[in-house]
């Protein structure tokens, strides 16, 4: 699985922070999606432009809450708590 996202990004922190906490192998590619190198990649994944993306094999997903409860899901975990979302926001 990949990660587009930025380093800064609040949004996809929240996912490298997830991941790293449950061992779940992301290969995180950092972007600049302002730059005239990057911003094009980012449309292909996402129209709306937005970060993060995640992409595994065929499935192409944003926002950081779909992801999560994507990954939640992939590696049979239960969904967040409210308890934990909040931590996982505030994390970030």
């Amino acid at each position: 699985m990949q990660l587009f996202g930025s380093i800064p990004s609040p949004y996809v922190r929240r996912v490298r922070i997830w991941a790293e906490q449950n061992n779940c192998a992301l290969e995180f590619i950092n972007l600049d999606i302002f730059s005239k190198d990057d911003r094009p990649l980012v449309v292909t994944k996402n129209p709306a432009a937005k970060i993060p993306i995640l992409v595994d094999d065929t499935l192409t997903l944003s926002d950081s809450n779909t992801i999560l409860r994507y990954l939640l899901e992939k590696t049979k975990q239960p969904p967040l708590t409210w308890p934990q979302e909040h931590f996982l926001i505030r994390a970030c």
